[in-house]
Parts: structure tokens; C-alpha cells; sequence
């Protein structure tokens, strides 16, 4: 999931890789596509399991959790 005005700048980018959870966010110091910092939560998704993904910002701080039947995670940055 991607909020974006186009490929080349996104504000916030939500993804998947294996069964991690990874966000960036574009700020000055992350770059035009937020790839300079990366947010990881590890092991928050499992195949074929329905996950709820939430994600707060609050000036300097992000917290990205996800819950499931199965487990719940969660990290604050």
C-alpha cells in the first residue's frame, strides 16, 4: 500500500517482505521515496492468516502493530 504522487515520491509505503512488515515514510532526511529509514516488524504476517495492520505517527514517534487470531506484534520507534 502506497500514498503517493507518483512511483518516484512517496509519502508512505507500506509493504511485505516474507512475513515481515516494512514501512517508509518520506521526510527530508528519508529521501524523495522514504527509502533511507526503513521500519521493519518482523514475523507480523503468516500465509492465509487475516492480519490487522495499524500504523500512528506522533512527532518523532512510529508505532506499526499487527494482530491476528494467531499473534499479535507490535514496535514502537
Amino acid at each position: 500500500m502506497t500514498f503517493s504522487h507518483g512511483p518516484d515520491s512517496r509519502n508512505l509505503t507500506l509493504g511485505q517482505v516474507g512475513d515481515d512488515l516494512l514501512l517508509r515514510v518520506r521526510t527530508p532526511f528519508t529521501g524523495p521515496n522514504g527509502a533511507a529509514v526503513e521500519f521493519l516488524l518482523p514475523h507480523a504476517v503468516e500465509e492465509g492468516v487475516a492480519t490487522r495492520v495499524r500504523g500512528a505517527f506522533l512527532r518523532d514517534r512510529v508505532a506499526l502493530s499487527a494482530e491476528s487470531e494467531a499473534s499479535s506484534v507490535e514496535a514502537v520507534i
